[in-house]
């Protein structure tokens, strides 16, 4: 509204003289040392226009890590009165790797969508990211290992219908009559429907043989298209697709290592579960957090540190509990399983 409007012009004002203040480049060089720059007895609607100013002025995107979702909202509501043409929060789970229960559609898609917009471009200087210290845990594929899954299509190239059809599978898309939700897609004759999970709008291609002639965004209501697009970004409905790819293609000594039968089979099945993310640390010794998407001239804010390593160590408790727990079952199971083949 026009009162939210004012603000808005305000406080771009207020960031702008603070950036071209003295105060700004002291603040910027001291940053640049060794020991951490830390702000105390400042609020909030402070420490933004200071981020704000000081990522402005040397162009590098900021991403903020406060210890819950809710200091995230109030971040994200500050942050967005400020002139940031791209402010996204980045969606994560409290529960350990080893809890049977799923993440949510939206955090899965939530994640994707953020890690397909730091892939896919090296422009961030006007993007700004808001996350819980639950980022900073290993918990991802390496960048380029989800830059290769991803399927990049562009107007006026060519490509096989029957080879992308069987691609969109690989990384988890349904085939359904009509596209209506994310992860999804459908086919008649020479025009294909996509609905992509890093997208909020769905894209219809038309095809003259295999060369992509038109790509359009389209109303999942009346069906009808929109505005023409240069070229599309298409990534894994669920990062477990990506791992299970690559663990299938991987040497025969990973699988051979992997302790859980039933998560095995299911792997050689081709099922997809939740548990499949169990098994990052077998391909990437090093599983990637969100820093490792990031450009190297990232703005690094940490809200509250004391609450952000409090509710990290909660979590890596909770996390040694729960590994503990599996472990126990998957001996259990072992010794069970010996005891009903025991020779009479």
């Amino acid at each position: 509204n026009h009162k939210d409007q004012i603000y808005k012009m305000v406080l771009i004002s207020l960031v702008n003289q603070i950036k071209d203040s003295n105060l700004c480049k002291d603040l910027l060089e001291r940053s640049s040392r060794e020991d951490k720059l830390i702000l105390k007895g400042t609020s909030r609607v402070a420490n933004s226009l200071i981020v704000s100013a000081l990522a402005h002025s040397e162009n590098n995107p900021p991403i903020i890590i406060v210890p819950t979702f809710e200091d995230a909202g109030q971040w994200y509501s500050l942050l967005s009165l400020m002139g940031w043409e791209k402010i996204y929060v980045y969606p994560t789970s409290e529960s350990s790797p080893y809890d049977n229960s799923p993440l949510s559609t939206e955090i899965k898609w939530g994640q994707i969508q953020v890690l397909s917009e730091l892939i896919q471009s090296n422009e961030h200087n006007n993007t700004c990211i808001i996350a819980t210290e639950r980022s900073l845990q290993p918990h991802l594929p390496p960048s380029k290992e989800l830059k290769q899954a991803c399927i990049t299509l562009q107007a006026g190239h060519e490509h096989d219908l029957e080879e992308l059809s069987i691609k969109l599978s690989k990384i988890g898309y349904i085939r359904v009559n009509t596209v209506e939700q994310e992860g999804s897609w459908s086919r008649r004759g020479d025009i294909l429907d996509i609905y992509p999970v890093n997208s909020e709008i769905p894209v219809r291609l038309e095809f003259f043989g295999n060369n992509i002639e038109k790509i359009k965004e389209f109303d999942t209501i009346s069906q009808r298209s929109q505005d023409k697009l240069s070229q599309i970004y298409i990534a894994p409905v669920d990062l477990n697709y990506l791992i299970s790819e690559r663990l299938l293609k991987s040497d025969l000594s990973i699988l051979e290592n992997i302790k859980d039968e039933d998560l095995k089979n299911d792997l050689v099945n081709g099922n997809i579960t939740e548990s499949t993310r169990r098994l990052l640390g077998f391909l990437w010794k090093d599983p990637s957090s969100l820093l490792d998407y990031l450009p190297l001239n990232s703005f690094l804010v940490i809200d509250d540190k004391q609450q952000c390593v409090a509710h990290a160590n909660n979590w890596i408790e909770n996390a040694k509990y729960s590994y503990e727990k599996f472990q126990r079952s998957l001996n259990f199971e072992t010794e069970y399983f010996a005891l009903m083949h025991k020779p009479i």
